[in-house]
């Protein structure tokens, strides 16, 4: 699975590049048809880097797979397809979005032949367990006896309340801090980047975080569009008629209703990629979790997930495939004054949602588009710190608008700084 993820990454990645250079999608999915890598390192018509691509994986063949032969089977490039569907690139090319799984390959490997050479997979096998296995004090996987008795004996301590425990296996580095404090702000650099960009917000969910964030887009950082994809027009009314003249001038307004996908392929045709995209929970949390009398029902749970797992789930599949995107996945909050379990319930997503947000920027590292992924948390683990008055939620609107300029501007690529692009992905800031 990994190595046909590789492949599929390294194809995929020359397919943008081309795309980036000018070559419209139709003509490079065309001339990779030919699938075989003999005559695509010689097709003078297909771009320089498929080229180059070809007669890379024409060397690593091993006399008894099709590796060498050719670049995808059937599976790959259905996945190939989806992933320039999803990414927005087949949207004036309705022959390709409409293509079936393979069947576009003029030709394909041989069902009686192994496409995988099985000395590369026992060579990247080995050096998986060896990096996994690098990152462990002891150098060995614990059992699953070592880990429950590391567990049994962490939760033996009275002390021990209202904590997440996440046992590490003795893993040296992990990316599992789930709240970061929110210091300082953005240089202004970075908010210059903004100036005559478009960015999304995803939801209408907190009309009042929404508006605040819209303010400061454009005011202080004079970005050109703000899209609202609402979920319905009364969200999208609440969250205008909070903005004054000049920032409801800058707000364009996309009612998705449930289908959030294509809203966002509609925005991208109408107002071009964004260079933000904030996605925002969906609904509000109930208040209501084990209680004898009015338990939380197996529905209204899954709704909860649908609304602040899910969406965020549907947002970033596509946002993590779109050019010059910083991701941004927004926790629930729970009203000041509310002292009911839907706090508890917030602290559970906010956690949750972190174990995606850490996966997801990982993940796009390995994207030719490489969309930083970050996370804003709106709840705190303890219920005293947060806000108790209209005073203090204001103070909380204001943080909540510096942490989105923080991860929404525009952060440093791989190009810039290897260093710097790798350490601010996947972080969770608390307002």
């Amino acid at each position: 699975m990994i190595l046909e993820n590789k492949r599929l990454n390294s194809v995929y990645a020359e397919v943008i590049h081309a795309v980036r250079e000018g070559a419209s999608v139709e003509t490079v999915l065309s001339r990779l048809a030919h699938n075989t890598a003999g005559v695509l390192s010689h097709d003078m018509l297909a771009p320089e880097g498929l080229r180059k691509l070809a007669l890379k994986f024409a060397r690593e063949g091993d006399g008894q797979c099709t590796w060498d032969q050719f670049l995808l089977t059937p599976g790959l490039a259905a996945r190939l397809l989806q992933r320039l569907k999803l990414a927005g690139y087949l949207l004036d090319a309705p022959k390709w979005a409409d293509a079936e799984g393979g069947e576009w390959l003029k030709i394909t490997p041989p069902d009686d032949l192994p496409f995988l050479p099985i000395e590369l997979i026992n060579k990247n096998a080995e050096q998986i367990g060896k990096g996994v296995t690098s990152q462990l004090h002891l150098g060995s996987m614990p059992t699953e006896s070592d880990v429950a008795q590391a567990t049994v004996f962490y939760l033996a301590d009275r002390a021990v309340s209202g904590e997440t425990f996440m046992p590490s296996g003795g893993l040296e580095v992990e990316r599992s801090t789930v709240e970061r404090e929110l210091f300082g702000g953005p240089r202004q650099e970075r908010l210059d980047q903004l100036e005559g960009k478009t960015v999304w917000v995803i939801g209408d969910h907190l009309a009042d975080y929404i508006a605040a964030a819209v303010d400061r887009l454009v005011k202080q950082c004079r970005v050109a569009t703000v899209v609202l994809l609402a979920r319905s027009k009364s969200g999208a009314k609440a969250v205008t008629e909070l903005l004054d003249d000049k920032a409801a001038k800058t707000l364009q307004v996309l009612v998705a209703g449930d289908d959030i996908e294509a809203a966002m392929d509609k925005a991208l045709g109408k107002w071009g990629r964004p260079t933000t995209v904030v996605s925002m929970p969906g609904d509000g949390l109930p208040d209501q979790l084990f209680g004898a009398d009015d338990p939380l029902s197996p529905e209204a749970f899954a709704k909860v997930c649908d609304d602040n797992l899910t969406r965020h789930f549907r947002v970033s599949r596509k946002a993590s495939l779109y050019d010059g995107c910083q991701l941004v996945l927004v926790s629930p909050d729970v009203p000041f004054g509310e002292k009911g379990p839907a706090f508890a319930l917030a602290n559970f997503i906010k956690t949750t949602l972190h174990a995606f947000t850490t996966t997801l920027a990982v993940e796009n590292e390995r994207l030719v588009h490489n969309v930083p992924t970050n996370q804003i948390n709106l709840t705190r683990r303890v219920r005293s710190e947060e806000p108790r008055n209209e005073d203090e939620h204001a103070e909380e609107l204001k943080r909540f608008t510096t942490a989105v300029l923080l991860v929404g501007a525009p952060l440093p690529d791989s190009q810039d700084s290897r260093y710097r692009s790798r350490i601010y992905r996947g972080t969770s800031m608390t307002v």
